[in-house]
């Protein structure tokens, strides 16, 4: 946060002297090549004193039968205060995939510095990666989705230091999201629906973040609204005990038809709930 406001007094201070340098030249210094491997779906975490990042990497599946999927594997790299990225190679995978590559991984630094990396494993399995020693090594353990149907999984650190893993998983016409609880990050409560209202059937993309000892979830939702309008829409739902109840989902945005002419998005209520 103080970087951020350092950043805005630079910014305030400087305006003439944007309007002579590019936003390239003020803001960014150049790429550098951060893995020699092609990768994709990077995901970063950072701590008060180090910063992770983990991608994906594939190999490309060898049986001439199948034209398509492979096996994906997890890298890492860790920047610790005044030092270079420092890359610790594999540390989760071989898991199968067929098709098009999918994003697998969610990671997180928990309230004790051990880094959690949920990832996708098929079979209607999660696993869920530890270390506790910034990487060096994890430890290894499954979670049972619950269905095959099943979205990849989204970890959250709660408010009160404990774990939340959200899915989202199809049937018929309709998605729900489904969470699970951990107080250790190993042993995890059999999932239930996050979302269960029934003018809500498509939901999808929960994130998660506290204030003190109090957790809030946003996700997307298909709303049906007059004359049988449906739009996009977010919701939340807050919980004070650590994820056993929540909130009934209040609506949060109010965003029009993007398709009806002359309309405009608006990023939310004007109201306090």
């Amino acid at each position: 946060m103080m970087r951020f406001y350092k950043l805005l007094l630079l910014i305030l201070f400087t305006i003439p002297a944007v309007f002579t340098l590019s936003a390239q030249e003020f803001f960014w210094e150049g790429a550098e090549t951060f893995s020699p491997r092609p990768g994709k779906f990077p995901v970063s975490v950072n701590s008060s004193d180090f910063s992770i990042v983990a991608w994906q990497e594939v190999t490309p599946n060898s049986d001439a039968s199948v034209t398509s999927g492979g096996f994906i594997n997890i890298f890492l790299a860790i920047k610790e205060q005044g030092r270079d990225w420092v890359q610790r190679g594999i540390v989760g995978g071989p898991y199968v995939y067929l098709g098009t590559e999918p994003s697998i991984i969610s990671m997180v630094i928990d309230n004790k510095g051990r880094i959690l990396i949920a990832a996708a494993s098929g079979n209607a399995q999660a696993e869920i990666l530890i270390s506790e020693n910034r990487g060096f090594s994890f430890s290894k353990y499954i979670v049972n989705l619950g269905a095959e149907n099943s979205v990849a999984p989204r970890l959250y650190v709660r408010a009160d230091g404990g774990y939340l893993l959200f899915i989202t998983r199809g049937s018929g016409q309709s998605l729900s999201i489904c969470y699970s609880r951990s107080d250790n990050g190993i042993n995890w409560s059999p999932f239930e629906f996050f979302t269960q209202e029934n003018a809500l059937s498509l939901n999808f993309l929960p994130a998660h973040g506290s204030i003190g000892r109090k957790d809030i979830v946003f996700y997307q939702s298909l709303a049906i609204g007059t004359e049988s309008i449906s739009t996009y829409q977010l919701y939340y739902k807050t919980s004070e005990d650590g994820g056993k109840t929540w909130t009934e989902a209040r609506r949060f945005t109010t965003f029009n038809d993007p398709v009806v002419q002359g309309q405009s998005c608006s990023t939310g209520t004007n109201k306090r709930r």
